[in-house]
């Protein structure tokens, strides 16, 4: 796993076939994930789980304690939003509390 940590920005990448992007708030301990991608070629491989488990082992040595997404589908050959949301739940997201009408999806994760 390639990682690259800039400005306020954590760029994940394994074996350039999924990707993450985290950008971080280093005041309150806390990230929002922007971004997990895996190439339509290798879907369907649990790589994008990898990639999970692995953004969230690395935050947590970092100390972060709090991340939050907005499942959003990236193309139509990915997970719908429902299968999303079902994603992020495996891995303890639950729906926020502070979402509002730009974010009715928001969910929340403590590390």
């Amino acid at each position: 796993m390639k990682i690259k940590e800039k400005n306020n920005k954590i760029y994940f990448n394994h074996e350039d076939k999924s990707f993450a992007n985290i950008t971080i708030n280093k005041i309150n301990k806390s990230v929002y994930l922007e971004l997990i991608k895996v190439l339509p070629e290798f879907r369907n491989n649990h790589l994008a789980s990898i990639m999970m488990k692995e953004v969230i082992i690395y935050l947590k040595k970092l100390g972060y304690r709090f991340m939050q997404l907005s499942p959003l589908p990236l193309d139509s050959k990915g997970l719908n939003l429902e299968e999303l949301i079902n994603f992020y739940k495996k891995f303890n997201f639950k729906s926020s509390k502070s979402y509002d009408r730009a974010y009715p999806y928001l969910m929340d994760m403590y590390l």
